[in-house]
Parts: structure tokens; sequence; C-alpha cells
């Protein structure tokens, strides 16, 4: 998969949690409720896209290339 891909999905990623966020808090749904016996945990959908985000942006550096860090130090 292309970095270019990778950057995509990451921000797809990103604008999906943004809109989701949006609509919860503007309907006034707490975190976790229940309705009709169906349990929504907020918590939890939200550690699961946290993740996926952590596993692309690794991906997107290791694909990215090598990087040189320098420093420099004092005698």
């Amino acid at each position: 998969m292309a970095v270019s891909n990778l950057q995509e999905s990451l921000d797809n990623l990103e604008q999906l949690i943004e809109t989701q966020t949006a609509a919860w808090l503007s309907a006034g749904c707490p975190p976790t409720f229940s309705i009709d016996g169906e349990s929504y945990d907020w918590n939890n959908w939200l550690d699961g896209k946290m993740a996926a985000i952590e596993k692309l942006t690794d991906l997107i550096q290791k694909r990215g290339g090598p990087y040189i860090v320098r420093s420099r130090t004092r005698a």
C-alpha cells in the first residue's frame, strides 16, 4: 500500500471521528447508553479508532523511508 493511500485512510478515519463526535454531541447522547436492548459504548468505539490511527501513523512513518536525527552536544 502506498504512503498516499495510507495518508488518505488516516485522513478519512480522523474525519469519521470528528463527524461522529459532532453528531453525538449535538444529539445529546451520553458516552455509553442502551436503546432497545442494544448497547453503545463511545469509549470502546473511540479506543478502537485511536488504535487504528496509531497503526496507520506507524505504517506511514515506516513506509516514508529512513530519516536522520542529528544532535549536537557541547564538549
